[in-house]
């Protein structure tokens, strides 16, 4: 329950993050089409020790439903007290501490503690975590659209591919100038997170 406590601290925090589009450290404060008043979805990636928890987010007339780990859990209340929460999710009641420091959310449960580091999906380093040589999926998905072939050479941030997960399109991007060698994924195709796409060449 730490990843549901942790993407509730990091929603209750929207409204005053809106109001703060300076702030480096706000996923909010980009034109995203998130609002705090509508049901319409948003993607929050949390990571915690090398782990990657992915969070779809949407906010119902009364309360909230997260979908993760390949289900979907409906926050039906919730009490905060400082940093204290107490949520009813799903038929259970959970009680914590959710702490957010920047983009870090220590959450403490009985006899648990659990730091997460908050990603953005859209940048860049969650749409293409590549070593050299290597372009993987960053979450499980379906390749929707290839667009380059063998052979081509694009620039730094050129768009690959796009895939789409969690009802979301995620575009993966040249992680430096290089030379596309193969693809190894092709249209239609639903892939595994980790999954090794293209094989990127680099070049100085």
């Amino acid at each position: 329950m730490a990843v549901a406590l942790a993407t509730l601290a990091t929603l209750l925090q929207l409204d005053e993050e809106a109001h703060r589009p300076g702030d480096a450290f706000s996923p909010w404060s980009k034109a995203d089409g998130w609002r705090a008043n509508l049901d319409g979805g948003h993607l929050l990636v949390f990571d915690e020790n090398g782990r990657r928890h992915t969070v779809t987010a949407r906010r119902l007339s009364e309360g909230f439903e997260f979908e993760f780990a390949g289900r979907r859990r409906q926050v039906k209340s919730y009490r905060r007290e400082g940093y204290r929460l107490t949520v009813q999710v799903d038929d259970a009641t959970v009680a914590g501490s959710a702490v957010r420091l920047g983009k870090r959310i220590e959450v403490f449960l009985p006899g648990e503690h659990h730091a997460l580091q908050l990603h953005d999906p859209l940048l860049q380093e969650l749409e293409a975590e590549a070593r050299p040589g290597e372009l993987a999926a960053p979450m499980p998905g379906k390749i929707i659209a290839v667009l380059v072939e063998p052979g081509d050479r694009v620039e730094r941030d050129a768009p690959l591919l796009i895939l789409e997960a969690m009802k979301m399109e995620h575009t993966i991007r040249a992680p430096a100038r290089g030379r596309i060698a193969r693809i190894l994924c092709r249209v239609g195709e639903q892939v595994v997170e980790g999954a090794e796409l293209i094989d990127f060449e680099v070049e100085s």
